[in-house]
């Protein structure tokens, strides 16, 4: 049965290799990796993983420097949901 370590690890790898390129000025390239590895955290690692939201976090902040607010704005509120959610498990 898979556990979702190794798709997590590379995720956080391509997430990390994303925000680089991003404190970089790189935002089209940062924009394009996160493009696939947020789907694949989506699906291997669920919707509330870390990894998955601040890959969708660091998604928007690429799409909104590079012109697509609406789209960044959809998911900073995606993102925003479940935190809401996961700061409410912890009260």
């Amino acid at each position: 049965m898979k556990d979702g370590t190794a798709e997590s690890g590379g995720a956080r790898s391509r997430q990390r290799e994303a925000v680089n390129l991003v404190l970089r000025g790189e935002l089209q390239e940062a924009a394009q990796v996160l493009s696939v590895v947020v789907p694949v955290c989506l699906s291997s690692l669920g919707p509330a993983h870390p990894t998955t939201l601040l890959s969708q976090y660091w998604h928007a902040v690429c799409l909104a420097r590079l012109g697509a607010g609406d789209r960044a704005v959809d998911l900073l509120a995606r993102v925003n949901r479940h935190a809401d959610r996961r700061m409410g498990d912890r009260s």
